[in-house]
Formats: C-alpha cells, structure tokens, sequence
C-alpha cells in the first residue's frame, strides 16, 4: 500500500469519527429541541455544530456529551465511500464571512468535556457534590438518548461525513418524514 494510499484512509477516517461526532450533537440537540439546533459542518481542521440561543443550558450539556459518546460507541460502523473526489468542507459552499465566523468559533471554542463540565457546575464550584449528581445524571441523560437515536445518528453522520455540512431540513430524510 503506497504512503498516498494510507494518507488519504486515515484522512477519511478522520472525517468519519468527526461525522459522527457532530452527527451526535446534531440529533440529540434536536431531538430535545428542533429549534435550537442550526447547523453541523466539517472543516480544515475538525467539525463544527451550531446550538442557537433557543437551546436551553440543559439541553446543550447533553447535546455536548452525545459527541464523544457517538464517536466512541459507533466507531465500529463502517463509513460511506468517497469517490475519487475531494470531499466537500464547509470552506468549499459557505460565504466568506461566515467561513471567518466559524473559524473564530472554533479556534476559541473548548474542549466538548471542558465545556460539559463547566455545565454541570452551574456557576457552583463549591458545591462537588450537586456537580457530581448533576453531572452523573445528564451523561445517563445523553447516552440514553444518542443510543435510542443511534440509526438517526448513523444516517446523519452519512450526510455530513459525503456531503460536508448537516442542516435542519435534512431530518425530513434522517427521519424518514
């Protein structure tokens, strides 16, 4: 197998664990609040989904663990195939000034758990066991939710890991509406 060859299979393995961490946050978001989900996409350098301010704090710490669970849990299903084409990134077919946004976003955007765990603190650093409880319930909150959610999750990781982005109105097909 020449270097070439390996390269671009660890590249599409990349852009698939990234799908399906997106994917994840993507569907448990909106299956707890089809408004609040925007959008998903894949960049240069990872993925990216859009809660909007509808998205109540609850919400969004469950969402955010889904990521990391869908990347682990469905590691093992197989990715679609790519043609020889370059698969498409969010770069490729949004405006400039958006694409800026998203990078900016993303550069200063932490770490999904980092994130998570200042959820569950609530502003409450001094109180470790109300974030223990709270954090013990909304991670069996969200695995519980992206498991039962595991086909929507695949089927949405398929359209973002060939297509490059994931939208609301993909859910019609996700779904089966």
């Amino acid at each position: 197998m020449s270097k070439k060859h390996i390269n671009k299979k660890a590249e599409q393995m990349k852009r698939w664990k990234t799908s399906l961490h997106e994917a994840s946050h993507f569907i448990v978001g909106y299956l707890l609040n089809p408004d609040g989900v925007g959008k998903a996409g894949l960049t240069a350098n990872g993925g990216v989904t859009l809660f909007l301010p509808t998205m109540c704090k609850t919400h969004l710490a469950i969402a955010t663990f889904a990521g990391a669970w869908g990347e682990q849990s469905l590691s093992t299903v197989q990715a679609p195939t790519l043609g020889r084409k370059k698969p498409p990134l969010v770069e490729d077919f949004t405006p400039v000034e958006t694409v800026q946004k998203l990078r900016v976003a993303c550069d200063t955007a932490e770490n999904d758990m980092v994130a998570f765990a200042k959820m569950c603190l609530l502003g409450n650093e001094a109180c470790i066991e109300d974030y223990v409880s709270r954090r013990v319930g909304l991670e069996y909150q969200s695995r519980d939710l992206a498991g039962r959610a595991r086909r929507e999750i695949v089927l949405a990781a398929k359209i973002l890991f060939t297509t490059g982005e994931l939208r609301r109105t993909d859910m019609k097909t996700i779904l089966g509406n």
